[in-house]
């Protein structure tokens, strides 16, 4: 609950909606745990920002609600100047690790944090 709050507090949750329902949430910002210096990043030197917590409602899901959120976010930060991407996956959600492989996302390392391996 802290960390979602924070989010909010901070103006970096943003989240999706179908019909006034919320079908997606996400956070974006550029703040990293120390772990993620300890990544192989292929575009160390580009200006990045990173996703966290993207998660799509239940009643959403099937219907390529992660997708197209990835979609609106890169087109976003294309807009915007920013040159990478960086994110953090549930190394236990096969649904969203396929989801950003096909989307062209390489996995560049984990990190074991309170939840398990990300």
């Amino acid at each position: 609950k802290y960390i979602l709050m924070q989010d909010i507090l901070k103006n970096q949750m943003f989240l999706g909606e179908i019909d006034s329902k919320i079908a997606s949430i996400f956070v974006l910002n550029q703040e990293y745990d120390e772990e993620y210096n300890n990544m192989n990043w292929q575009y160390k030197d580009m200006s990045f920002f990173i996703i966290h917590r993207l998660c799509v409602n239940p009643k959403f899901q099937n219907q390529r609600i992660g997708t197209k959120t990835m979609l609106l976010i890169e087109e976003l930060l294309r807009s915007e100047g920013i040159e990478t991407i960086r994110l953090d996956a549930f190394s236990l959600n096969p649904f969203a690790l396929k989801m950003y492989e096909k989307l062209g996302y390489t996995k560049v390392g984990e990190v074991n944090w309170r939840k398990g391996l990300f």
